[in-house]
């Protein structure tokens, strides 16, 4: 059997972290991830350029000039576009059709997760939703 596998160094390499700040909640543990991955491989926190963007769909023009500087053997992007919960904080909130709107947590069901997901398919898209029936849903707490 021939297996291939790499030496993962990060010693004395350089590296740029282009995080977004949307949902920070997030991108903050995947960033506290990437360093420690970096600091456990060989390389130091004195070799990372953190660069903080408004949201996701800022990332791939920062990642851009970075690379460009030529100054970082990597430029990693961080963001975490999370549509569904914006979606379910709208439902909360009792801003979505009436026939989606929530009185309890309780009914979010994956019945009621997948009419939310059509209605904003169809309502922001424009066009016809996906087959849904097959996604899963998390369960909230009570």
């Amino acid at each position: 059997m021939k297996e291939l596998s790499a030496n993962l160094v990060a010693k004395g390499l350089r590296i740029a972290v282009v995080v977004s700040r949307f949902n920070d909640f997030l991108t903050k543990q995947l960033l506290e991830g990437c360093v420690d991955g970096f600091v456990r491989h060989g390389g130091t926190e004195d070799d990372i350029t953190v660069a903080w963007v408004p949201g996701a769909n800022e990332c791939s023009q920062v990642v851009d000039k970075l690379a460009a500087q030529g100054a970082y053997h990597a430029v990693v992007a961080l963001g975490a576009a999370a549509a569904i919960a914006v979606l379910l904080q709208q439902a909360e909130a009792n801003q979505l059709p009436g026939e989606l709107r929530l009185d309890d947590w309780r009914q979010l069901d994956d019945a009621r997760i997948a009419a939310i997901l059509d209605w904003a398919w169809g309502e922001q898209k424009g066009r016809s939703p996906p087959n849904w029936s097959r996604a899963r849903s998390a369960r909230f707490p009570a």
